[in-house]
């Protein structure tokens, strides 16, 4: 059943034409009549599409001399002269002018070159207006020598023709007041009927034909006034969605708009040319695209004018019903989303779905979400007793049947989804049942039919200690610097430039790397996007995944470079640089920003691209392996960004920040340090090992330093009851400087040098505020040991070879960064003078009943 159908019933003649009254009569009220100034000319039903309006999908030829438009950057003569030319593209556009034997469409010929180029009439052929071209093709049958050119200079100029009947048409009527095009038309469409021609005709004829136009161009004379008013009000809705209008689509879809009455009453006869309909791929699809775009809007606006609401029918238009979308800067969604109701085959349960949907509007992705998860119970009730249809019927193992479904919930390719996507789906249905009980809607329905805790919780799998993260290695960010050159190349983006899209391109490559701030954040990035905190930039973005905007990111001098220079060409290029606009602009112009897609795409092509990137993982003959490309795009980037503030030894917390996170073990998961590589850490640093007063230590086996050691304030403790305890039960309540079961290996150094500094201004306060000396005694102890600590450790480091000391820094900042990770997992009762936890390496904690694990 169709849209109007559906809404229509089959009426009598005369009841149509007052219901196509009436829809005339509100389109006409809800049309803007000023519509776009300077390209829509009202008078002529003729739209002219401005270049330089990045609202209008059209290019103009790129040589300087040609003028007409074009769907690629150089129009068919200038493409074929520039491939012979041997010229470089900036250099041909400059120098080359093109010459054409006619006028292309929508545009007038050049004056008649008779009577030394004074006939005001338009050239016909060989450079002559129509009356002056048989003149002199008589005077040559006479003599066949003549020269035209002398011969022209002797006529005379005729008196200018008036244009062509057709509105719009720019040519000069040639006989019966239409041009030589439009009469061969007029002829044919009588000659198609059968009939003699009726002069009497002419005028109604011309009213409904349409000029011949460029690409530039569309024109709605030849439609119906309703259906006029309808394509109007659709393409101005098109712009209040801020997607940009392609003129040449338009103009397919008013040739099988003729004929028809009303679009919106018959829109079967609109889109029949849709089936079967062969042309290019590209062109085909934009072409169906832009004419079930206006089918659709107008089908939305007959409900409206009728006093439907979106939602009184099973399938929703997103965007009518007020559905938002959380992947858009302004909450809007396309006109084409939809949310299909009809999905879920219980009454009660699809009623309470689209009653929750009514009352919390949720975004379309969470509306969705819940429909699928209500669709799988749906058809897993459907095979139950009763088919699920009464309320009253469901029991406990109706639950536990739908909960296995969940908990089973396999992928096309019969892999079972994560645990938690499995919980969330089920959690969503349940969400319904609880709304819908509280709102009084299924009162009837059973308290047997609700989750049960105990037995209706779906397992969470144990993760792989030995997983490696989506971190792509430093080795392989510097190949991707090395060839950043190549970043853009090939990347066709709108009517822009490819220098300026591979400028575009390297700003956001840039940003990605060094803020790791996600790819919708970076494709959604304002213009005014950077701010000055004193000596301090700083980066203003959008977390849109959290609903958090204006967020704020300290940032260094590549990125606000970057930033700054791909500005001002922004500025050059003419794109709106004003208060809310985007400093990537989108594809095809509109208000929006550079979709996430066509970042990905980009990087994907740039990838491709390169010759060679290597591992980090070495062949038998010594060779670096190539590296997996499939493991680069974009929100790697992101991953990368963390694990390289982790493995400098950020804190967790400060981590969390950057990455703009809430939840630490969320964070946690963006970067990984396997069990493996942190034994072969610990086998590096335990060689290295020193006690309170710095002397060092013999280091024993890997794993005996990670059994025999918990963590304390600034090193390891081996004295075995706070061992036992898992760092609790230090009987001196962690005074390590002055304890003999301290010991300290170079993974603690940064810690104990910024708490050597503490230590030494806490004691010069000390001082200042009169405390007892021996306090102060105790201070200058701390010190003294801490410092011997510090100094001998930095004395061996420095002593070491080069080799060995890069090894045993990357074992130290492979250690701390295992410890901040941990942070999140293990519960360590206390916390040093730092004010962080302390994380062991290996937690040993005491078993209740008496067995230690």
């Amino acid at each position: 059943m169709t849209l109007a159908n559906a809404v229509l019933p089959i009426a009598r003649p005369e009841k149509q034409q007052s219901l196509l009254a009436g829809w005339t009569a509100w389109l006409r009220e809800a049309i803007d009549p000023n519509w776009r100034p300077g390209e829509w000319n009202s008078n002529l039903l003729m739209f002219t599409g401005n270049p330089d309006n990045p609202s209008t999908a059209i290019k103009q030829c790129r040589t300087m001399a040609c003028q007409i438009f074009t769907q690629s950057t150089w129009c068919v003569i200038c493409r074929e002269a520039l491939q012979v030319s041997g010229m470089g593209p900036d250099a041909f556009a400059a120098t080359f002018t093109p010459q054409r034997k006619r006028a292309a469409g929508g545009y007038r010929s050049p004056s008649c070159t008779a009577a030394g180029g004074s006939c005001p009439r338009e050239a016909y052929t060989a450079g002559c207006c129509y009356r002056h071209y048989y003149r002199w093709a008589e005077d040559r049958r006479a003599d066949p020598c003549l020269d035209m050119d002398e011969w022209g200079a002797r006529q005379k100029p005729l008196a200018p023709k008036a244009d062509c009947l057709v509105r719009g048409c720019v040519h000069e009527s040639i006989v019966i007041g239409l041009c030589r095009s439009h009469h061969s038309q007029w002829k044919r469409n009588w000659t198609a009927s059968g009939q003699k021609s009726e002069r009497s005709q002419l005028a109604v004829w011309a009213e409904r034909q349409a000029p011949y136009m460029n690409l530039a161009q569309f024109s709605l004379a030849p439609l119906s006034d309703t259906v006029r008013l309808e394509f109007l009000y659709a393409l101005q809705r098109r712009d209040a969605d801020g997607r940009p209008l392609q003129p040449e689509p338009i103009r397919f879809a008013v040739r099988q708009a003729v004929g028809v009455s009303s679009i919106a009453l018959e829109e079967d006869t609109f889109v029949s040319a849709l089936d079967g309909y062969a042309d290019g791929p590209k062109s085909s699809t934009v072409r169906s695209l832009m004419m079930r775009f206006i089918k659709r809007e107008l089908g939305l606006a007959l409900l409206d004018h009728q006093g439907v609401k979106p939602t009184d029918r099973l399938v929703w238009n997103a965007r009518a019903a007020g559905i938002r979308s959380r992947q858009s800067e302004n909450g809007s969604v396309a006109a084409h989303h939809t949310v299909d109701f009809g999905v879920i085959r219980q009454q009660w349960l699809r009623d309470t779905v689209m009653e929750w949907a009514q009352a919390t509007t949720p975004e379309i992705q969470d509306l969705r979400s819940r429909i699928r998860s209500c669709e799988i119970a749906s058809r897993t009730l459907s095979y139950r007793s009763g088919g699920g249809t009464t309320m009253a019927d469901l029991g406990f193992a109706d639950m536990t049947s739908v909960f296995e479904t969940f908990n089973q919930l396999r992928k096309g390719d019969d892999s079972l989804y994560s645990d938690k996507n499995r919980r969330d789906m089920f959690r969503y249905f349940t969400e319904i049942l609880d709304f819908g009980r509280m709102t009084g809607r299924l009162a009837e329905l059973p308290a047997a039919f609700s989750r049960n805790a105990k037995h209706h919780r779906i397992k969470v799998d144990v993760t792989d200690d030995d997983e490696i993260g989506k971190a792509l290695p430093e080795s392989v960010i510097d190949q991707l610097d090395a060839h950043v050159d190549l970043l853009g190349q090939g990347v066709t983006y709108g009517s822009m430039a490819e220098a300026d899209v591979q400028l575009m391109l390297r700003t956001a490559y840039i940003l990605m790397r060094n803020t790791g701030r996600r790819p919708a954040e970076i494709a959604g990035a304002r213009f005014e996007c950077l701010d000055r905190d004193g000596d301090e930039w700083q980066l203003i973005w959008d977390n849109f995944k959290a609903k958090r905007l204006g967020r704020r990111l300290p940032i260094f001098d590549e990125e606000v470079q970057a930033v700054l220079r791909w500005r001002a060409r922004l500025h050059e290029l003419g794109y709106p640089t004003g208060k809310g606009t985007h400093l990537f602009p989108p594809k095809q112009g509109g208000k929006r920003s550079m979709r996430p897609a066509n970042l990905g795409a980009a990087i994907r092509q740039w990838v491709d691209s390169i010759p060679v990137i290597n591992s980090e993982i070495h062949g038998k003959d010594g060779t670096p392996l190539p590296f997996d490309r499939s493991l680069i795009y974009p929100y790697a980037f992101r991953h990368t960004y963390c694990q390289r503030h982790a493995d400098a030894g950020v804190p967790l917390d400060t981590l969390m920040e950057l990455m703009d996170h809430e939840n630490a073990q969320v964070t946690r998961g963006y970067y990984k340090v396997s069990l493996k590589r942190k034994r072969e850490a610990a086998d590096v640093v335990r060689r290295h090992l020193l006690d309170r007063s710095g002397k060092p230590l013999a280091g024993g086996s890997a794993l005996g330093y990670e059994r025999r050691s918990v963590a304390v304030p600034f090193g390891n403790c081996k004295e075995p009851t706070n061992v036992k305890a898992g760092g609790s039960a230090c009987p001196i309540r962690y005074q390590c400087a002055g304890c003999p079961s301290y010991e300290a290996d170079p993974s603690y150094l940064p810690v104990l040098e910024d708490h050597l500094i503490r230590l030494k201004g806490g004691r010069e306060i000390a001082v200042a505020s009169g405390v007892q000396q021996y306090v102060i005694d105790g201070m200058d102890g701390e010190v003294r040991d801490y410092s011997n600590v510090v100094t001998t450790m930095r004395d061996m480091l420095a002593t070491l070879p080069e080799d060995e000391r890069r090894e045993v820094e990357e074992a130290s900042r492979l250690l701390r960064r295992s410890r901040a990770a941990s942070a999140t997992t293990l519960a360590a009762p206390h916390a040093g003078p730092s004010g962080r936890q302390l994380l062991p390496l290996t937690v040993v904690r005491h078993n209740p009943t008496g067995a230690d694990q």
